[in-house]
């Protein structure tokens, strides 16, 4: 047999993603050149970062290897292995990204690099010197000139991206960032971090449910402690990284026992406001010989109501799941929780209670291409999932799963108990569990008043939710638009 040695070479990471890439391995020759009658085919997940490597063990032939990147750059190499004792490695070198701190947005896809702007380019001016020449003309456009182009077309793009998604209409004067700085109240700040009871779940839904109410609780918000951050910027971009750098301080005791406050970004939006409901405690009891997790937010375009806020999470182990997630890339998010659960690494989030909210992300994903083929290995992460007080996400879970799988009555009835749980502890930290709550609540809306009532409740924030994110955002606008 030979080996090949597969990884993604991206530099400035901070951190080696240990299951970051699917990549597909697929023998096109056997060891004489003849296409085999069974060719070896696997997918796998390979490391991206710095160092590592995925071994694959494939019989003497060619392969053609093809590496699909959470931003929807397809990469390949085509190696030949022979039958001995030698390492082949194989290793993909993505484009650069504009800045250093922008590696982990870049591999998720939420910016541009400048070399697709040189293709582009490169593209446009050869059409253009086709169309000289067919008169008789020469035009020549140096590289120097298409890299410099590039670099601005990138900035332009930033700028235009939002609209060209998202808006048919032109942009107001009040989309301006710098007109927005001098028209913003003065109590509204570009990025704050602010602290929510978590033993007052239900208020969450309230407040969160106009751009009244959420002025009217910001009056008396307190900042969320045991949180640091470092806002980067490239024109119109701005890029904040968030590091909880002391847990202990955002643990509070409550009748339910000592429970993590939610932590809530607010930023600005034209005359309105985002709200994204923060992953926070990410590592529910942190690793002291490991660097905590940092969590970014990127917003283009400034203040703009325009502008597209994303997030992400610099996990090692799940960032590449969450980064198929969010380029809404189901498939390969299953092949990476195929890979972690092989390796117990689901198992682990929550035997230890280490990261249920990872575990959350997992479920999710699971759920969404659910084989009713393990209900021993389901009852087991549901009930670990279920025993947080404070994560409303683990009860959504639990019954997105019920529902899909109910045999009997009761475990319909064990469904809407969990979806009332999941209500009582808040809004829910994933997108998908603010959808999956939604239409769970609302197929017992009819018989059961209750249900109906925390179906409207929720359905008035699921209409405000940007749906095109991993983590609950949601776009309160001002009530004078």
């Amino acid at each position: 047999m030979g080996r090949l040695d597969i990884r993604l070479d991206k530099k400035h990471l901070g951190t080696d993603l240990e299951l970051g890439v699917v990549a597909d391995v697929l023998q096109i020759k056997d060891f004489q050149g003849k296409f085999p009658e069974a060719p070896f085919e696997q997918e796998v997940v390979i490391p991206a970062g710095a160092t590592g490597f995925r071994r694959v063990n494939v019989p003497p032939g060619t392969y053609r290897i093809e590496a699909r990147l959470p931003s929807g750059e397809v990469m390949s190499k085509t190696q030949e292995v022979s039958d001995n004792t030698a390492e082949v490695p194989v290793v993909f070198e993505p484009a650069a990204s504009p800045h250093e701190w922008l590696s982990w947005q870049r591999l998720a896809g939420n910016v541009p690099s400048e070399k697709e702007y040189e293709e582009f380019l490169k593209d446009i001016a050869g059409k253009i010197s086709k169309a000289a020449k067919s008169k008789d003309v020469r035009i020549d456009i140096s590289p120097t000139v298409i890299g410099w182009a590039a670099g601005h077309l990138r900035q332009l793009h930033v700028r235009v991206k939002a609209l060209l998604e998202g808006t048919s209409a032109a942009p107001t004067a009040g989309d301006d960032p710098a007109e927005a700085d001098a028209t913003a109240e003065p109590t509204t700040a570009d990025f704050e971090l602010l602290q929510a009871n978590p033993s007052d779940g239900t208020a969450l839904w309230s407040t969160l449910g106009s751009h009244a109410a959420w002025t009217e609780w910001r009056r008396s918000a307190s900042p969320y402690p045991g949180c640091s951050f470092v806002r980067r910027d490239d024109r119109a971009l701005s890029l904040w990284q968030v590091t909880q750098s002391d847990y202990q301080k955002s643990i509070v005791g409550t009748l339910r026992g000592m429970l993590p406050l939610r932590c809530l970004a607010a930023m600005r939006r034209g005359d309105g406001v985002d709200v994204i409901l923060l992953p926070i405690p990410w590592a529910f009891e942190p690793d002291p010989d490991k660097t905590p997790v940092t969590i970014e937010v990127l917003r283009e375009a400034g203040a703009s109501a325009a502008g597209r806020t994303t997030v992400m999470v610099q996990d090692p182990s799940l960032g590449g799941l969450l980064m198929y997630l969010n380029s809404n890339k189901i498939g390969s998010a299953s092949t990476v929780l195929a890979e972690a659960s092989q390796t117990g690494l689901i198992n682990s989030l929550l035997a230890d209670k280490r990261n249920p909210l990872a575990a959350c992300a997992a479920g999710y994903v699971a759920i969404a291409g659910l084989a009713d083929s393990n209900r021993e290995q389901w009852t087991q992460w549901l009930g670990l999932l279920s025993q947080f007080a404070w994560l409303p996400d683990g009860n959504v879970i639990q019954a997105a799963y019920l529902l899909k799988t109910a045999r009997s009555k009761s475990e319909l009835d064990e469904a809407l108990t969990s979806l009332k749980k999941a209500y009582g502890k808040g809004i829910p930290f994933f997108i998908a569990g603010v959808q999956h709550l939604q239409q769970g609540l609302y197929s017992f809306s009819e018989k059961d008043a209750e249900a109906r009532q925390m179906y409207e409740s929720v359905t008035n924030v699921a209409l405000k939710v940007d749906a095109n994110q991993v983590f609950t955002l949601l776009r309160l606008p001002s009530e004078q638009n």
